[in-house]
C-alpha cells in the first residue's frame, strides 16, 4: 500500500496528539519518505555493485582493445612516414646530383 503525503500528515497529527510533538517527530523521522517498495535493500545494493563491476570490467577490456588498435595504427603510420622520408631523401639526393652534374657539364662547355 502506498502512503501519500496527506496520509503521512494525518499520521503525524495523530502521533502528536498521542505521544507529543517531540516523540511524533522522532517516530516520523524513522519512516521512509516514500513507500517501502521504493527503499533499496542491502541485497539490491549488492546486486547493483555486481552489475557495475561487470560493466566496468567490460569497459576496461574495450579500452585495452582500443589501445592495441591505436598502438598498432601508430606503428603503421610510423612505418609509412619512414618509407616516405626515405623515398624523398633518395629523390632529393638524385635531383641534387643531376643538377650538380648539369652545372659541371655546362661549366666545362662554356667555361
Amino acid at each position: 500500500m502506498t502512503i501519500d503525503e496527506r496520509q503521512r500528515y494525518h499520521l503525524h497529527q495523530t502521533l502528536e496528539t498521542s505521544l507529543g510533538p517531540d516523540a511524533a517527530a522522532t517516530l516520523m523521522a524513522y519512516l521512509p519518505p516514500v513507500g517501502w517498495a521504493d527503499v533499496a535493500t542491502k541485497h539490491d545494493l549488492n546486486a547493483l555493485e555486481q552489475r557495475l563491476d561487470l560493466r566496468f570490467e567490460a569497459m576496461g577490456h574495450r579500452f585495452e582493445a582500443m589501445d592495441h588498435r591505436v598502438t598498432g595504427g601508430l606503428a603503421e603510420v610510423r612505418t609509412e612516414i619512414h618509407k616516405t622520408a626515405r623515398a624523398m631523401t633518395i629523390t632529393f639526393v638524385a635531383a641534387t646530383a643531376a643538377i650538380v652534374t648539369a652545372i659541371a657539364a655546362l661549366t666545362s662547355l662554356f667555361g
